[in-house]
C-alpha cells in the first residue's frame, strides 16, 4: 500500500473524507473534548475544507453536519482562530447550499449559518 498519498486528488479521497466525517459525527457525544482537542480541531478543519472545496452535495452536507456538531463542543477561542481566516468562505458556501439542498436537508446549512453568525457576533461584539 502506498498510504494516504495514494488517494490524493482522486474521487475516492472525497468519499474517504466524507466517511471519516460521518464516523466522527457518530463519536462526538462520547469523545471528551478536553482529552481530544487536537482531534476536534482536525475534524473541524477537515469539515471546513470539504465545505469549501467539495462539489458533491452529499459530502458538503456531511461536512456541514460535522461542523455543527463539533462547533458546539469546541472552545470559542479555538474556533475563532481556526475559522477566522476562512469564515467568509464557509458562509458563502453555506449560502450556496441553500439553493441546492432538498427540503429534508435544508436545515443543515441554515443551522450552520446561524451558529457561525452567532460566532461572528461574539468575535466582533
Amino acid at each position: 500500500m502506498d498510504g494516504p498519498a495514494k488517494y490524493e486528488g482522486s474521487k475516492l479521497q472525497g468519499y474517504l473524507r466524507g466517511r471519516t466525517l460521518w464516523c466522527a459525527i457518530q463519536l462526538v457525544e462520547i469523545m471528551p473534548q478536553r482529552e481530544y482537542d487536537d482531534i476536534y480541531n482536525e475534524i473541524l478543519k477537515m469539515a471546513a475544507e470539504v465545505i469549501i472545496e467539495e462539489t458533491r452535495p452529499a459530502l458538503k452536507l456531511v461536512a456541514t453536519r460535522a461542523l455543527i456538531k463539533y462547533s458546539r463542543k469546541a472552545k470559542p477561542e479555538a474556533l475563532q482562530v481556526m475559522v477566522g481566516e476562512i469564515f467568509e468562505a464557509i458562509l458563502d458556501e453555506l449560502i450556496g447550499m441553500l439553493d441546492t439542498a432538498s427540503l429534508d436537508t435544508i436545515h443543515l446549512p441554515i443551522e450552520a449559518f446561524t451558529a457561525y453568525s452567532r460566532l461572528n457576533e461574539a468575535i466582533v461584539g
